[in-house]
């Protein structure tokens, strides 16, 4: 209840181990009820109840790891 689009993100990637990206910023509130399992009712809920697309992009991206340093 009275979550932003960061907050959604956030849920999104948490609930579904997926990678989200927002191109578009939007402080707004929104109650977002969508389901917190199956993710494609997810989807389909997000674009039919509030008008916005999850969609499947491919980017190459650089990751980094966090290590300990062996020689201590």
């Amino acid at each position: 209840k009275g979550a932003t689009i960061k907050n959604l993100k956030d849920f999104l990637e948490d609930n579904y181990l997926k990678l989200i990206s927002v191109n578009e910023s939007d402080n707004r509130k929104f109650d977002f009820i969508i389901p917190a399992k199956d993710l494609e009712r997810a989807n389909n809920t997000l674009e039919n109840e509030y008008g916005l697309i999850l969609k499947s992009i491919n980017e190459k991206t650089e990751l980094w790891e966090i290590s300990r340093n062996n020689n201590e």
